[in-house]
C-alpha cells in the first residue's frame, strides 16, 4: 500500500494504464473506505442506543475484532503523510476497547490504554475535537487502579497543565468522594483519568459506560473545575443501573441531563430508575430503551414523567418486549 506503483516485474505483472490506485482517490473516496473500520462511522444513528450490539462470536483465544479494526486504521496512518492525515481523522472518532463483546479476547492488552489516549488528546485540540464517541469497559479501569504508579499521575498532572487548571484543584473532589481510609496515601486513579478525559472532548455525543464504570464517581465540581459546565452528550449507554449508579453517575448525569437524546439502560432496577428521576426532567430526551429490567415496578411511572418530549420508548423484561 505504500507505494502506488503496482507493477511487478518480476511476476511478470504490469498496471494496466489508465488503472485507478488507491493513492490517486479524492481524499473523499478514501475517507469513505477508511470508515469501514469505524463504528462511529459505520453504525451510524440509531433510533435507540444499545450499548452491545448482538455478539459476533468473539474468542477468547483469537485477537480482538476491534482492535483489528483500529489496528487497519493505524497501519493505514503509516502508508504517507496524506494518508495519516486521512486515517487520523477517522482513527480518533472513537476511543472504545472493548466495545460489544470484543473485550472477551485473551489477546487484547488493557494496559496502558487509557493514559497514552488522554495525554494525546489534551494536548492536541484538533484531535479531541474529532473524538464522539467513548466506551468506557470496567477492565480498562481496573486495569488503570491496578497498576497506579507515578507514570499515572504523570498523565494527569500533563493533562491539568494542558489546561490551564491545578491538578490538585481537580482531584480535591475525587479525594472527597472517594474518602480514602488512609487520607495520606491518597493518589488519583482511574476515575481522575475519566473525569479529566470528559474535561477535553468537547464534541463528544455518546458515552457508554460498563458495569462499575467510573468505579467511584466523576464529580461535577471536577468536571467545573476543568472549565466544563455541561457534557454535550446525547447519547447515553449505562449497563448495570442499580443502586450503586447514584454515587458513580451523580456528576455526569448533573452535566448532561439538559442534552441527552438517547438513553439506553440494561440490567436497571429501582434503584437506578430513583436516581435519573432525581436528574430530571430530561427535555431533549427522545428515544429510550430499557432492557432485562429487574423489578423497577413504580419507579417506572415517576421516571416516564420526566422525559417530556419522549418519541420512541421500548421495554424489556423477561425476555419480553413492549
Amino acid at each position: 500500500m505504500a507505494n502506488s506503483d503496482l507493477t511487478c516485474p518480476e511476476a511478470g505483472l504490469e498496471r494496466p494504464a489508465g488503472s485507478t490506485t488507491l493513492d490517486s482517490l479524492a481524499n473523499e473516496l478514501i475517507l469513505l473506505i477508511l470508515s469501514n473500520f469505524c463504528l462511529h462511522c459505520r453504525e451510524g444513528p440509531r433510533e435507540t442506543p444499545h450499548a452491545y450490539f448482538p455478539a459476533t462470536g468473539q474468542r477468547r483465544h483469537e485477537p480482538s475484532w476491534y482492535a483489528l479494526d483500529i489496528s487497519a486504521l493505524h497501519s493505514m496512518s503509516l502508508v504517507s503523510r496524506r494518508f495519516s492525515s486521512l486515517a487520523h481523522e477517522i482513527l480518533y472518532h472513537e476511543f472504545a476497547p472493548g466495545y460489544g463483546d470484543s473485550w472477551y479476547s485473551m489477546e487484547f492488552e488493557w494496559y496502558w490504554r487509557l493514559e497514552p489516549f488522554l495525554r494525546t488528546v489534551a494536548s492536541n485540540p484538533d484531535r479531541a475535537a474529532l473524538v464522539k464517541r467513548v466506551h468506557v469497559n470496567i477492565n480498562l479501569l481496573c486495569c488503570v487502579t491496578e497498576y497506579l504508579g507515578e507514570r499515572t499521575e504523570m498523565v494527569l498532572r500533563d493533562a491539568a497543565r494542558a489546561r490551564g487548571i491545578d491538578v490538585a484543584d481537580f482531584v480535591g473532589p475525587f479525594r472527597a468522594l472517594q474518602q480514602p481510609v488512609y487520607p495520606d496515601r491518597y493518589r488519583p486513579g482511574a476515575d481522575e483519568l475519566l473525569g479529566m478525559l470528559l474535561a477535553c472532548l468537547p464534541q463528544l455525543k455518546s458515552l457508554s459506560l460498563s458495569w462499575g464504570a467510573p468505579l467511584c464517581g466523576v464529580p461535577a465540581s471536577a468536571l467545573r473545575i476543568a472549565g466544563v459546565s455541561s457534557l454535550p452528550l446525547e447519547t447515553l449507554d449505562i449497563t448495570c443501573c442499580d443502586e450503586m449508579t447514584g454515587a458513580r453517575l451523580d456528576g455526569i448525569l448533573e452535566l448532561a441531563s439538559s442534552t441527552i437524546r438517547n438513553l439506553y439502560l440494561e440490567i436497571c432496577d429501582g434503584h437506578g430508575l430513583r436516581l435519573l428521576t432525581r436528574h430530571g426532567p430530561f427535555p431533549n430526551l427522545r428515544n429510550l430503551c430499557i432492557a432485562n429490567d429487574r423489578h423497577s415496578g413504580s419507579e417506572l411511572t415517576p421516571f416516564l414523567s420526566r422525559c417530556v418530549n419522549l418519541e420512541t420508548f421500548s421495554y424489556e423484561s423477561g425476555g419480553s418486549r413492549a
